[in-house]
């Protein structure tokens, strides 16, 4: 079994979210959140199409920018991104939430770079109702991170 050592946990997040400084910006660089009401059962090869995408008024992709590597006494590390908050305005379309999923900024069509379902659906039903989430891109074996969302 591989057992890789904090420091490398360390260097493999900071190359994640670092922006380019005379080669290529790390992956996480210029991603946005979505939200979505289906999914397909996720895997390593879903993209955007794959997804139904949120509608409700007010619903639009927040761009995400990512803090420093938190390393874990056990040598594991994570990172979290800035909360983003969806939020219906006027007259909101009532929608289930079942996910969240994390793009590039490739164009036209980005890339899935990862989704989770949450572990229970959200209801928008008015204004103002929503959800917020941080992301979390963890380092650790086989926890690849999650989510923290508030309703």
């Amino acid at each position: 079994m591989l057992v890789t050592t904090a420091h490398f946990n360390n260097l493999v997040l900071t190359q994640l979210s670092n922006p380019a400084t005379g080669g290529t910006a790390g992956p996480l660089v210029g991603t946005s959140m979505f939200l979505f009401t289906q999914a397909p059962a996720l895997h390593p090869s879903m993209k955007l199409t794959d997804f139904t995408e949120c509608l409700f008024t007010g619903y639009a992709r927040k761009a995400l920018t990512w803090g420093d590597v938190l390393m874990e006494a056990d040598g594991s590390g994570k990172l979290l991104s800035n909360l983003a908050d969806f939020r219906a305005t006027g007259t909101a379309i009532t929608e289930v939430v079942t996910g969240y999923g994390v793009i590039d900024a490739a164009t036209p069509t980005p890339n899935v770079l990862f989704a989770e379902m949450f572990p229970s659906p959200v209801n928008v039903t008015g204004v103002g109702e929503g959800i917020s989430v941080v992301g979390e891109m963890g380092y650790e074996g086989s926890d690849g991170g999650g989510a923290t969302f508030v309703i």
